[in-house]
């Protein structure tokens, strides 16, 4: 075995699960190692994002490209999803798209920013929250 993987446990400085894959990243002491399914199989080695055509250098960088969507790659249509046009007379495909909990207090600080600066903004209501998440979305848009 090689000597990156000859101790996992004991060096595992951070991890995250990219995805869509269940391919599990960790960082050992500046090295990237790549556990594949249930552990059985692990990789070393350089891996590239290919939507962002970037090598994958740790997982804070991992972990911050896999909190962005490639709109032009994805099947979506802000329509599709309810949108709600902010700053905005009609769902723009150039605007920001925005998905938030309707109780959720950090989305409602990026709504007001988003408001305060008047940038165009297609909000996705996303009531994971609860049923009062719920029960708040559907007034929002006013449904039943």
């Amino acid at each position: 075995m090689p000597p990156a993987l000859s101790d996992l446990s004991a060096r595992i400085q951070a991890s995250l699960e990219l995805p869509g894959t269940r391919v599990q990243m960790l960082d050992l002491e500046g090295q990237s190692v790549y556990l594949a399914g249930g552990g059985r199989y692990a990789f070393t080695g350089p891996a590239w994002d290919l939507w962002h055509g970037v090598e994958l250098q740790d997982v804070a960088q991992a972990s911050a490209l896999a909190g962005r969507l490639d709109r032009d790659r994805l099947p979506l249509d802000a329509v599709d999803l309810g949108a709600l046009p902010m700053n905005t007379d009609v769902l723009a495909e150039d605007s920001l798209w925005v998905f938030v909990d309707p109780l959720y207090p950090a989305g409602l600080e990026v709504l007001a920013e988003l408001r305060d600066t008047g940038t165009p903004a297609q909000v996705v209501l996303l009531p994971v929250g609860g049923p009062e998440s719920l029960d708040l979305a559907r007034r929002l848009r006013c449904a039943p």
